[in-house]
Parts: structure tokens; sequence; C-alpha cells
């Protein structure tokens, strides 16, 4: 072999391992100093800065959604649960078996039900009631959880088109509305999710690439090199994108043979979160008023969890300092609320 041949030879076996060297001691060393931890780089690019108070123990990222329920955690004290499919519930099986009446509630914290034990949800007690007044007519209901912290309209859309119509709901709920009118980061929802690319590139991303310190760390370096150089807050879900998002969860309800019922979000602008949310709720709860006129969706609404009557924002049905969290009074009454809606509209069997 000449020397020309063994210098290409050396190049073709040398390069690499020196490369693959060179990666391995830089990604040590992210592990090393902690770096992704050192610039705020969280399991997701900017989760931190989307939803600041995002319990991120409970949650994992997801490609579809940005982040979802760890299946089958269990906090300390056991009154957090999370199912094997993902849902702060109890396990329901995909198959849907005759004589079952399946409703699926989507929704934000509220839903998720902060702060509450499981049996003190809106929905839970909803299948407690409906089983005890009605399955001795031969049908079985099941109300499944499908509510995650910090979700917006366009989160929940995207949990019912991957997830949620697998399991072949007759009634999905939609709750949202305080979460999409926050204007904590520059990138909206959609832009966010957008930016990541096609669901394929964001289950490498996140199979393969959030695994690697390296990675991660470059990343947050972009990113803050990116936010000095962009535009202010804006909201998570713009009031347009609101109304498209649940029309297209409408229309994907209806393509599976579901009927959607609308919930007007519990919020008190009377709260310590008057500057954050206040000024713009009602805006989006007017969006939810035309939906329900212009499409014949269901509505419900709580006027007395709103700022819409006088003497409303009853401070036991929210949970102390809190007014956006409905108390286990509150959850009583929303399910009331909704039961009334679901009887009125004979949605029931």
């Amino acid at each position: 072999m000449g020397r020309k041949k063994r210098g290409r030879f050396r190049a073709v076996i040398v390069l690499p391992i020196f490369v693959v060297f060179c990666f391995l001691v830089m990604e040590g060393l992210c592990r090393l100093l902690q770096l992704p931890q050192r610039l705020r780089e969280g399991y997701y690019v900017n989760i931190w800065l989307v939803d600041n108070d995002l319990q991120k123990i409970v949650n994992k990222e997801d490609a579809h959604m940005m982040w979802a329920p760890r299946p089958r955690y269990r906090n300390m004290d056991g009154s957090v649960r999370i199912s094997a499919a993902g849902f702060r519930d109890k396990e329901y099986r995909l198959e849907k078996e005759p004589g079952l009446f399946r409703i699926l509630s989507l929704g934000d914290s509220s839903t998720f039900g902060t702060k509450l034990n499981l049996e003190e949800t809106y929905h839970a007690q909803l299948e407690e009631r409906l089983n005890r007044e009605r399955g001795a007519a031969g049908i079985r209901y099941e109300v499944i959880n499908g509510g995650t912290t910090g979700y917006t309209s366009r989160q929940g859309l995207a949990l019912y088109q991957v997830k949620g119509h697998h399991y072949a709901p007759d009634i999905v709920t939609a709750y949202f509305g305080t979460n999409d009118q926050l204007a904590r980061y520059f990138l909206s929802d959609k832009e966010i999710l957008d930016r990541s690319g096609p669901v394929w590139v964001r289950e490498v991303k996140r199979s393969v690439l959030h695994r690697l310190a390296l990675y991660k760390t470059l990343r947050g370096l972009l990113f803050y090199q990116r936010e000095r150089r962009q535009r202010a807050a804006v909201p998570r879900v713009a009031i347009e994108d609101y109304r498209q998002n649940l029309l297209d969860l409408d229309a994907a309800c209806r393509e599976n043979g579901a009927q959607l019922v609308l919930i007007s979000p519990a919020f008190c602008s009377r709260g310590e979160d008057l500057r954050i949310k206040g000024p713009s709720i009602h805006r989006y709860r007017l969006v939810l008023h035309e939906l329900a006129r212009s499409h014949n969706i269901p509505l419900v609404e709580l006027p007395e969890m709103a700022e819409d009557i006088e003497g409303a924002c009853d401070g036991a049905l929210f949970q102390g300092g809190d007014y956006d969290h409905p108390s286990r009074m509150g959850h009583t009454r929303l399910m009331e609320a909704l039961h009334a809606c679901l009887v009125d509209h004979n949605l029931l069997p």
C-alpha cells in the first residue's frame, strides 16, 4: 500500500474517531457542568416561559401537545395519579363495550382538578351521578378526565385528534380560555408547534436529540440569542385562533359521531390575577357565545363564577385566594350546570 493510500485510509478511520471523541467530551462536560439546567432548558424548548407554573414533575414532553401527563405517575400522598393512558383518572379500557355511554372532558388545570382529589372534580361527580340516577336503565356511563395543567384550546384540539377520539366518546366537553389569553412569551402555541416541524420530526427530537445535553445546551444558547431580538409577548392563543380551534374540534367531533359541549371558564377578575388575565377573559367568553349561536353548540355558563352579573364571584366557589380554580363546591356547581345542559339538550340516552 502506497503512502497516499495509507494517508487516505488513516483519514477515513481517524477523522470519524476524532469527531466521536470530541462529541463525547463535549457531551460529558455539558452533563458534568449541568449546562442545560443553567440555561433554564426544560424538557421542551420554551416551556418555562410559556407556562411558568407548570408542574413539570407531573408532565412529560409531547410531540403533539408540547407536554402531557406522565403515564403511571403518582405523587407522594397519592392524591394525583395518572393512568397508563396519560389521564388523571382511573384506568379505562380503550374498547367501548355495548351499553356504554362515554363523555370525554377536555380542559386545563380546572378540569385536571388542581389541589383537589379526583372524586371531587366535576367529571368524576358527573359520572357518579349519571350511573346512580340512570344506571338502572341498562346503560353505563364513563366520564374521562382529559384535563391537563396549562392547556389551551390548541393543545386540547391536538389531544382529541391524537388520542381522545380513539375512546369513541359520545360527548366531548371543552373547558378552555383561561390559559389561551395569557401573554408571557413572544411565540404563540401555534408558532411553537409549527416551528418544531412535522410530528415525525418532533418525535425524533423527543426520542433522540432531547436526550443529549449538548443538543439542549446549544439549543438554549440559540434561544437566548433569538429572545433578545424578538417582539413583545403575545397571547398563547389569539382570539381568532381560539375560535378556529373550537370550530376544528367541533368538526372533528361531528366526524366521529360525537357532540361537542362548550364550558365557559370560571374566572373572577377580582382576584390577584386581574392584571394578567382580567382584561381579556371576557372577550374569549364572547367567542363561546357566538359559536353557541352560530353553530348550535351547547354552552354551559356559570354566571355565579364570573363577573357577568352583580354579586357574582362567590369566594366559596373558588379555592382560597385563587380566582380561576373552582373549589370542591365550585366543581359541584359546574357538574350541576353541565348535567342540566345535557338534559335540556336531550344529549343523554
